[in-house]
């Protein structure tokens, strides 16, 4: 674990790393993505690397993971991320849905994969695809999940997707893979990040058993986004951290 080895550098000149979050008992699901242009790959790994080694936290990062004994080395993490943010390197873009309305009957066959994968197909589209893919082409790795939905089936619509709403028609998604997230760093803190977001959306974070430093953190990576509500979608304008409230189909 000492020796530096990260993964391969796609070839593509923005690198996507998405997750979702809340699809079981909480109000709101996210589909969160931390977007990293391609000169910053490998130094963004370094840096989570050189975090590891410096803290003794060679196990898996991730949300759930987060521990009153550990709550500075993931406030410190955390300040990585968005340090990455401010130098133009990396962003992060996100999509809720209220779980209450969803209608899998009338609208996904009743197969609520299939509902997720629509919201991934949302996000990806309007929150990645339609802000890059006119920029340069597209590598996606999404965090492995069993769903109903083929990788390439996903790829081509989104490709589709691109052409029919932003007319791009030279298919920007160039890869779209998956990856266990513990054998993938980049993964684990958009799992960081995403889970404190959707801890806050979902008001987790004031529950009388909600554990303190998860609130805290939840709490930080909030005033570190610079938004002053998830319930209000980011500006259009928005770079370096965006939340997006789907509103169910009529």
């Amino acid at each position: 674990m000492k020796d530096f080895n990260p993964p391969p550098t796609p070839i593509q000149d923005f690198a996507i790393f998405a997750d979702e979050s809340g699809i079981s008992n909480d109000r709101h699901m996210l589909v969160g993505a931390t977007i990293v242009r391609r000169r910053y790959v490998e130094l963004l790994y370094r840096e989570v690397h050189e975090f590891r080694i410096k803290n003794k936290m060679l196990a898996e990062l991730k949300w759930s993971k987060v521990s009153n004994q550990k709550l500075q080395e993931y406030k410190e993490l955390v300040d990585i991320y968005f340090d990455f943010c401010n130098r133009g390197a990396i962003a992060f873009r996100a999509t809720t849905f209220d779980n209450h309305l969803w209608d899998h009957k009338r609208f996904n066959d009743c197969d609520p994969d299939l509902g997720i994968s629509k919201l991934y197909y949302q996000m990806l589209l309007h929150q990645v695809v339609g802000r890059y893919g006119d920029l340069a082409s597209l590598y996606i790795c999404l965090d492995r999940r069993l769903s109903s939905t083929p990788l390439e089936k996903l790829q081509r619509i989104l490709n589709a997707g691109a052409g029919k709403e932003y007319k791009l028609t030279f298919g920007p998604v160039r890869t779209l893979t998956a990856k266990d997230s513990k054998k993938d760093d980049i993964l684990q803190i958009n799992d960081v990040i995403l889970g404190a977001v959707s801890a806050y959306k979902n008001e987790r974070h004031k529950a009388k058993d909600a554990r303190a430093a998860k609130t805290e953190l939840a709490m930080y990576v909030f005033a570190r986004s610079g938004l002053t509500s998830y319930d209000v979608d980011s500006p259009s304008t928005s770079t370096k951290f965006a939340i997006w409230n789907r509103q169910p189909r009529r």
